[in-house]
């Protein structure tokens, strides 16, 4: 049986063993008064729901056990796709992941955990669009006024549109650019374009293309992302992140860093945030603030320049871990003064700067936090709220 992916996460062949569909009906029970029977009326079918049960073994298992955990239990990710690797399956399609169940196989052995978790489906490509609500929202954004609520797209998306839920319009989504990522190019699409409000992009998209240009979290766990193993025959098991390449005796593991699905994650190594063009990296528990982006000519992330001012990172916290958007409020302090200012960032997929808002009931930043922050701040004051979603087809049917 082939390895499968749940959205980015590997799911190992040996763990689908006791994979499978349940459906079950939902009752209504109620006692009839001064009586020992009840009365039971059947309400409605439950879906189908897809269970994914087994193990993962190896050097990286707790790892994907957490990564796994935090997907489940993820308030920012509603749809993900549930697909092989390579190939079709007649189970791949768009699933809710609901709940999980993790236990260490052996108490003594971190190295070896079992898991199983229900996955309600949603879709497929045949019944539903791939969808991100971008609901386009004004704010204060102390560096500039362009009011243009842009989102990022793989390439590998097709007949994308724009489409007005509430009002039945769908009209063709035309790209303002495109730019080159780290995993893909990606075409950069106006969320203001539309005459409509709150405009759905919707599109279609192969399940496994879908997470590479995907915003992500990572926890760095203070070690390399690449993992290099030598060794004469060795292999890579079960615990496998990503995909591993063999050349001579070297196994390349695609990454031994975490992604991470939740805003309350308990950090091990460095924050990393990135949009497939900007990276930040906020070390921790010291909150240094980096900053790089994308360089196609240098196929490596380079390093921003900050302006020359002496605020500087104080603390964040993360208020929002979505797939087409990252949220978090972020404190500076001025070295000189002790002062502290408080901004909100919203990084967006496929876009290259942050959007910098003041928050409800905040106040405009003094100019030196404006100099310090510009080589990385996006100048529109409309953001979009994007949510990764999926609509039936049947609703865009004319």
């Amino acid at each position: 049986m082939p390895d499968r992916l749940l959205h980015a996460l590997n799911v190992p062949s040996d763990a689908q063993q006791e994979s499978g569909s349940t459906r079950q009906r939902k009752l209504s029970k109620q006692g009839v008064l001064q009586s020992d029977v009840s009365s039971t009326e059947t309400i409605s079918s439950q879906p189908g729901r897809q269970t994914i049960a087994g193990q993962v073994r190896g050097r990286l298992a707790p790892l994907i056990a957490a990564e796994l955990e935090e997907l489940f239990n993820a308030s920012g990710v509603d749809v993900v796709p549930y697909t092989l690797r390579e190939g079709d399956s007649t189970t791949d399609g768009y699933y809710s992941p609901e709940n999980i169940n993790e236990d260490f196989a052996d108490a003594r052995d971190d190295r070896i955990q079992d898991f199983d978790g229900t996955l309600t489906p949603k879709g497929t490509r045949r019944s539903h669009w791939r969808a991100v609500r971008t609901n386009p929202q004004t704010e204060d954004n102390p560096f500039g006024t362009a009011s243009t609520p842009e989102i990022g797209l793989s390439i590998r998306a097709r007949k994308v549109r724009w489409f007005d839920d509430v009002g039945g319009a769908v009209v063709d989504a035309t790209p303002q650019r495109r730019v080159e990522g780290e995993h893909d190019y990606l075409d950069i699409y106006d969320a203001s374009d539309p005459a409509f409000d709150r405009p759905v992009l919707i599109y279609d998209i192969p399940y496994a293309d879908e997470y590479r240009t995907d915003c992500t979290i990572w926890d760095t766990y203070n070690r390399p992302k690449i993992y290099k193993e030598s060794g004469d025959g060795a292999t890579v098991g079960s615990a496998t992140v990503g995909s591993a390449t063999v050349s001579g005796y070297d196994i390349y593991v695609a990454s031994q860093w975490q992604r991470v699905y939740v805003t309350d994650h308990d950090w091990i190594g460095d924050m990393v945030l990135e949009t497939d063009r900007l990276r930040l990296v906020i070390d921790q528990p010291e909150d240094v603030l980096r900053a790089y982006r994308w360089s196609p000519a240098d196929g490596q992330y380079t390093i921003v320049q900050l302006g020359n001012a002496p605020w500087r990172l104080w603390d964040i916290d993360l208020t929002h871990v979505g797939l087409a958007r990252i949220e978090a409020q972020m404190e500076f302090e001025n070295l000189n003064t002790g002062d502290r200012h408080n901004l909100n960032a919203t990084l967006v997929r496929g876009l290259d700067d942050v959007v910098f808002t003041v928050p409800t009931n905040g106040s405009s930043p003094p100019q030196g936090l404006i100099d310090r922050l510009n080589p990385i701040a996006d100048d529109s004051d409309r953001v979009v709220q994007a949510a990764g979603d999926v609509v039936k087809r049947t609703e865009v049917d004319r």
